[in-house]
């Protein structure tokens, strides 16, 4: 069966130079919101070949916790013993081929036509738990001015609890067989909006796959908007995030898929609204990386410049991730699918632009930021390839040598985008992603085998 319709059923250079790290002025920041956030850094999924982080905070892939004893945290091929990856600390990069992604979000306030982001990469700009459904009105209490005590304060986000963190569920540990993580589950994240269903009369978690990581975090907080490619008022959005997996062989063991359930809770409406899956892949040593995107399969992809690898050796694997699933938009005669259920003339938009740059070209401001996020050059030009505006950087075949192909391996990053939308007050949209990791013969075939372990799972 094909993965997409099971999912549908179910719903610094570091110690080495090939290394990568965040640019100076991109380290993780403290949060530092209107109140201590309890991050919750040390969580992974790791049912089949992958092992990754995730986050209550709208990060993944990496671990800020240095749990292992350094900060990647997506390994490939996991044998199932994180004991292989913390006895190889000198070798940061030799299972790791990919380093930090995260949810961007884009759009521009109908009643100011002010452009408002949402940044998550080094620094994010979401804090953990979900906003409230009704704007809350509470003094002031913090101001040490005594002329501002009575100050009002109008805010949408809650003040962070312990149980704002991220829930791992295993299937084999349900309610036959219920661990604490389990009760944890129905006693906490139900009421922060995490799925559930009715079985023989019961309440339980909505499971899917043999893994499954709950977490909701949102952008309401106005002082956690501090990253320099950000830094604007907030959007006022919320987000529900599944990420699971299935211990299977075959397609399905290399594959991570994301389910998030974005609602505008901030009463702006976001005309236009763009979702944009931001990473820093880093395949292995991340110095000779390029990238490109398939706009037939919706996917973007990494891969080595050469068949050796400075941390993988002889045929690197490649690294793709893909738009199962975006938001929908208006189309006669078409049928989207959303929340479980299908909806007549309607349709579901796949990946809209593919965007890349290079460590030191990050988007120094939201206008830079949103220019990458609607297919623009980082100052807002058309990309051009053999005299045709594009709106997909790199979408040649790298197998066969043609079309337009990256060059000159380096330390790469990339933005692929869905939208754009009309995004109201009380609307909501679901967007399922997934992250792919194929290992052939060659540093080419790993991109042949990426692409057809996509296509199997659409």
């Amino acid at each position: 069966m094909k993965i997409k319709l099971l999912v549908c059923v179910f719903v610094l250079l570091f110690a080495l130079s090939s290394v990568a790290a965040p640019p100076a002025d991109r380290l993780p920041r403290a949060y530092k919101g209107s109140a201590a956030m309890q991050v919750d850094n040390t969580t992974f999924i790791d049912a089949n070949r992958i092992l990754m982080f995730v986050t209550n905070h709208g990060n993944f892939g990496r671990d800020l916790s240095d749990l292992f004893g350094y900060d990647y945290g997506t390994w490939f091929p996991y044998t199932g013993d994180t004991a292989d990856i913390s006895g190889n600390v000198g070798d940061a990069g030799r299972q790791s081929p990919y380093y930090a992604g995260g949810l961007w979000v884009g759009g521009i306030d109908s009643a100011t036509a002010e452009k408002l982001v949402i940044i998550s990469e080094y620094s994010d700009e979401y804090v953990p738990g979900p906003m409230h459904d009704t704007v809350e009105v509470v003094l002031d209490t913090l101001s040490t001015d005594p002329l501002e005590v009575d100050t009002i304060v109008v805010r949408t986000f809650m003040e962070d609890r312990a149980e704002f963190r991220v829930y791992k569920l295993y299937k084999d540990s349900l309610a036959d067989n219920p661990n604490q993580d389990y009760l944890d589950y129905l006693e906490f994240a139900v009421d922060q909006g995490a799925p559930v269903k009715e079985e023989d009369g019961e309440i339980v978690p909505d499971m899917i796959g043999d893994q499954m990581c709950w977490s909701v975090f949102n952008d309401a907080d106005p002082d956690q908007h501090n990253n320099s490619s950000g830094e604007t008022a907030p959007l006022g959005l919320e987000v529900r995030n599944t990420t699971f997996s299935f211990d299977r062989q075959g397609a399905l063991g290399n594959i991570i898929i994301l389910r998030m359930r974005i609602y505008n809770k901030g009463g702006k409406t976001l005309d236009p609204c763009y979702f944009s899956i931001w990473s820093d892949p880093d395949l292995g040593g991340a110095g000779d990386d390029l990238v490109g995107c398939d706009t037939t399969l919706g996917l973007g992809f990494v891969y080595n410049e050469t068949n050796n690898d400075s941390q993988y050796g002889d045929a690197p694997p490649a690294l793709g991730i893909d738009f199962f699933q975006g938001p929908m938009i208006d189309s006669a005669g078409m049928t989207a699918f959303m929340w479980g259920d299908t909806f007549p003339d309607k349709m579901n938009l796949g990946m809209t632009s593919f965007n890349k740059y290079i460590n030191g070209t990050d988007p120094d401001d939201f206008n830079q930021t949103f220019n990458y996020m609607t297919g623009l050059t980082r100052t807002g030009g058309d990309y051009t390839y053999d005299g045709q505006v594009l709106k997909f950087v790199h979408s040649g075949d790298p197998v066969t040598g043609e079309g337009d192909l990256d060059a000159a391996g380096a330390d790469r990053r990339w933005m692929q985008t869905t939208g754009p939308i009309i995004f109201r007050p009380g609307d909501s949209t679901e967007i399922l992603a997934a992250i792919i990791v194929g290992r052939g013969n060659s540093n080419l075939n790993s991109v042949t085998v990426v692409k057809q372990l996509d296509d199997f799972a659409q």
